[in-house]
């Protein structure tokens, strides 16, 4: 997985989880959801803080590898997912537009 979704045969950017945009969670200002995702599988604030400040991409997935992971990650991973991209397109209108226009297909990773 990764990169941006594939609808109908064309690549959509805005469905990257590495794609810069911000959004608020619990009042905490995001720089792309794979920055959400990674800070919310952290045990503690020091790695949450390391990863948070690593920025959007690929260097947030890669700090995001280096932590402890809390002991219900794997049965939680999926809604955080969702919840950080539910935020990313409700608080950026562009983007949301976007995804509706995209067409009615199977998004494909």
């Amino acid at each position: 997985m990764g990169g941006p979704g594939v609808i109908d045969g064309t690549e959509h950017p805005e469905t990257d989880n590495f794609l810069p945009c911000q959004f608020v969670i619990d009042g905490v200002t995001y720089s792309s959801s794979e920055n959400y995702f990674q800070c919310a599988k952290t045990i503690n604030e020091l790695d949450r803080e390391k990863i948070f400040n690593s920025g959007p991409g690929n260097t947030c997935r890669l700090a995001g590898q280096t932590v402890g992971l809390r002991s219900d990650w794997e049965s939680v991973k999926v809604d955080e997912m969702y919840k950080g991209n539910l935020a990313k397109f409700q608080q950026n209108e562009d983007l949301r537009k976007l995804l509706l226009e995209s067409g009615k297909g199977a998004v494909h990773f």
